[in-house]
């Protein structure tokens, strides 16, 4: 195992275009750093520290994420500790707007499967990526099994598979290296960018990204100081956590409507700015309830600090959440079904 140091990836990267190299002052520190979480019944100082350590801190409850989807116990969550952060934090918690939010979702699943088409498009065996079919991939594995050796490393554009054209051999490949789920992405940023649909969906696609960004900006950098806020808390999913069966399930037979869970991560992916998914509680069945803090460029400190307070006190109602409590068995049979299919 490869160990290296904390701050490897700390700092400006030169060969890094989303890397800054000079922060703004106001990312310096956040105002809230080294804040002593205790939330103990007695009278020393840890039963003081987790009250009113949030004041001065402006949290904005955005309307348009308060949709009929949204499942009562995360609303409940999501209220429940708006009201912690307003009563004992001692923020002072607003409701915002951000109105070009309903069009987050259609706009991402325009350019992200368009970009993953282009970026995507060099893996076609010549250069980069897999470049032998399966049937090649399994008689070399078998022949390296009957000599005592092992299997041969797949890729190589010396490994591709005889074909009667370019486009076969294309096809081939690809195939046979990217999932369901790639192909559907690659097959719908193929049509987005095609002649006859740029202007109609990426052109209006980045747009609204361009007004997404906007919004936040808005309520973030508001001339009027009265106006601005400091952090967003918004549900991070519509439910629970999903359990393996449902995934499962929506993978083989609904793979699309898995997509309105990423209906509130999705606006600030496309503003580029930093969130941060914290435990918000726990529904009747013990599955954790995630709730979102968002913020403006360069605040991650602040995210942080106010997430270690939202967590510390939920933790003290609910207690930590052991995920391995919930499914062992099938984890245990999926953990099998991996051995068996590397032996």
């Amino acid at each position: 195992m490869l160990f290296c140091r904390p701050d490897t990836i700390e700092g400006f990267d030169p060969r890094d275009s989303t890397s800054i190299e000079h922060l703004p002052p106001t990312a310096a520190s956040s105002p809230f750093d080294e804040l002593e979480l205790g939330f103990g019944g007695g009278s020393g100082s840890g039963s003081r520290a987790g009250k009113r350590m949030l004041e001065g801190l402006t949290v904005g409850i955005p309307s348009e994420y308060n949709i009929a989807e949204l499942t009562p116990a995360v609303r409940a969550a999501w209220h429940r500790v708006a009201a912690l952060l307003r009563d004992e934090g001692g923020a002072r918690v607003v409701t915002v707007s951000l109105p070009s939010t309903r069009h987050a979702l259609p706009a991402y699943y325009i350019l992200a499967p368009a970009e993953a088409m282009s970026n995507l498009s060099r893996y076609d065996g010549v250069r980069y990526g897999h470049a032998q079919s399966k049937a090649l991939a399994e008689e070399a594995a078998a022949a390296a099994a009957a000599a005592g050796l092992a299997a041969p490393p797949r890729g190589g554009a010396d490994a591709g598979p005889p074909a009667q054209s370019l486009r076969d051999y294309y096809t081939a490949n690809r195939s046979g290296a990217f999932g369901d789920e790639v192909q559907r992405r690659i097959l719908v940023g193929s049509f987005v960018l095609s002649s006859r649909a740029v202007e109609g969906f990426f052109v209006k696609a980045q747009r609204i990204r361009r007004a997404i960004t906007q919004d936040f900006s808005a309520l973030f950098r508001a001339p009027d100081v009265s106006q601005r806020v400091d952090v967003l808390l918004t549900p991070t999913c519509v439910g629970a956590a999903l359990s393996f069966g449902q995934i499962a399930h929506d993978r083989q037979h609904s793979p699309v409507a898995a997509y309105l869970n990423d209906i509130f991560t999705i606006p600030s992916n496309l503003a580029g700015i930093p969130a941060l998914s914290v435990p918000g509680g726990l529904d009747d069945q013990g599955l954790p309830l995630g709730l979102q803090l968002l913020g403006d460029y360069h605040s991650e400190g602040r995210l942080i600090d106010v997430a270690a307070w939202i967590q510390a006190r939920v933790q003290q109602d609910c207690g930590a959440f052991d995920p391995f409590r919930h499914n062992a068995d099938l984890i245990q049979e999926l953990v099998q079904q991996q051995e068996e299919t590397r032996t």
